[in-house]
């Protein structure tokens, strides 16, 4: 559906972009074929234009319409976790060179109705954490109106899975990644605490996970140094830093996206991966073999340029047929499938 069909005088964007720049981000996939759909638009601060839960038939159900962006979780309650943004106005005196107007993140937790229940600052929380520190890997030479400091990029929320390994990983905490720091971490949304942080062997990161060994798997958008593109996918073991697994490129299958992108690990232990600028997804084995490939067939062309452009893929998750709920989706068809978002807008800067 067209944001402009769903635009009100509610919405946080008040003049949006037309809706050739407008593109659904991420969604989320109800057993029954209701869907939640996270809208966002291209080169617009503050970033994203809200949250919009359909039925199977496209019928608009609610819409949140803050600036919801990159990510959104659902709890096994129905509550959904989502990352929103504002422009901060405030000075920060722990911390000068975080300066005003600043792209503030935050986290925000809506009934399974729609309804906002909370909502925190991440910077707030950070800048009281034992984890504070790591704003000073802010550049200080960042000038004024730049702002965005964080880029909180991900949001997962915990089930308990890990925790022999990551103690801090206890159920109903989120996991989060800010990609501007190098940053992942767990934030205790009661307490309003970051309780666990870490950098790693990684740079600019996307869609950390936390497995059932404890292990987080993440997309390195820019990390891998060596033949084969920049990017890589691996599995980093928080205890020790150490990396226990790896998916990069090489010369004859470059593996590149610095921007977006993600990946999942299936439970057949494959690993799905989302290379958002090369418009491909693929799935890989532990020995790192491709099983399956698909390339995004559409073309199009940035004005004034005679080149032919790969439509940006944004996120994608394979789905089970089996746990849908009714026969809203063809029982033919016994394959798994695979749920895409994406845009064709390859040169636009947010990540």
């Amino acid at each position: 559906m067209p944001f402009s069909q769903l635009w009100d005088k509610t919405a946080a964007v008040k003049a949006p972009q037309p809706d050739s720049h407008v593109y659904i981000e991420k969604t989320h996939l109800y057993p029954n074929g209701d869907l939640l759909a996270l809208y966002v638009a291209v080169g617009d601060t503050p970033w994203g234009y809200g949250l919009v839960k359909y039925d199977k038939d496209s019928r608009v159900l609610w819409k949140y319409l803050a600036h919801v962006h990159h990510d959104l979780d659902v709890a096994p309650d129905g509550r959904i976790y989502v990352l929103t943004q504002e422009i901060g106005q405030d000075d920060l005196p722990q911390y000068r060179h975080l300066k005003a107007p600043r792209i503030d993140d935050y986290v925000a937790v809506l009934s399974p109705e729609g309804k906002e229940l909370k909502k925190i600052r991440v910077i707030d929380v950070m800048l009281r954490s034992p984890y504070a520190r790591l704003l000073d890997t802010v550049p200080w030479y960042i000038q004024k109106g730049a702002g965005d400091y964080l880029h909180t990029n991900s949001i997962e929320i915990l089930d308990g899975r890990g925790t022999k390994k990551l103690a801090e990983a206890t159920p109903g905490r989120v996991l989060l990644s800010f990609r501007e720091i190098g940053t992942i971490a767990i934030m205790d949304l009661e307490k309003e605490e970051i309780v666990w942080a870490m950098r790693g062997p990684w740079l600019r990161q996307h869609d950390p996970d936390l497995l059932a060994n404890g292990n987080i798997l993440l997309f390195d958008n820019q990390g891998h140094v060596g033949p084969g593109g920049i990017t890589r996918v691996i599995e980093v073991d928080p205890t020790t830093q150490e990396i226990v697994w790896t998916y990069a490129g090489t010369p004859e299958q470059p593996f590149e996206s610095e921007v977006r992108s993600s990946q999942a690990r299936l439970r057949n232990g494959n690993t799905l991966i989302t290379e958002s600028d090369g418009g491909r997804l693929f799935e890989v084995t532990r020995s790192g073999r491709t099983v399956w490939n698909w390339i995004n067939p559409v073309r199009g062309h940035r004005a004034g340029d005679q080149q032919d452009v790969i439509p940006i893929v944004s996120w994608a998750e394979r789905i089970d047929p089996a746990s849908l709920v009714g026969d809203w989706l063809d029982p033919s068809d016994d394959a798994p499938e695979v749920s895409v978002s994406g845009h064709l807008y390859p040169d636009e800067p947010h990540g």
